[in-house]
């Protein structure tokens, strides 16, 4: 993909997604070993729609704002990784 208006080069996706899954690494593997993820972040589910900001508008978003819905996402999702004893 080549850099049209102001839009991502293909470097620049990669270089995105290598960033969510270094976000989910440190969930899954280092909240395994270090104990300090919860398996999940409970909220209602009327409150969780009022903190989740997922709407993506017509002409995209900038990679920031991915980047906070991704986090934000992982961090209520459930972590069926992490053993608790």
């Amino acid at each position: 993909m080549d850099l049209i208006d102001g839009l991502t080069t293909e470097k620049n996706i990669h270089k995105l997604l290598l960033t969510i899954c270094d976000m989910l690494l440190v969930v899954t593997y280092f909240g395994r070993i270090f104990f300090f993820s919860r398996v999940v972040n409970f909220e209602h589910p009327d409150d969780l729609k009022k903190k989740l900001d997922l709407e993506i508008g017509q002409n995209g978003e900038a990679d920031e704002k991915l980047l906070k819905m991704c986090s934000d996402t992982i961090h209520y999702s459930v972590k069926s990784g992490i053993v608790k004893c």
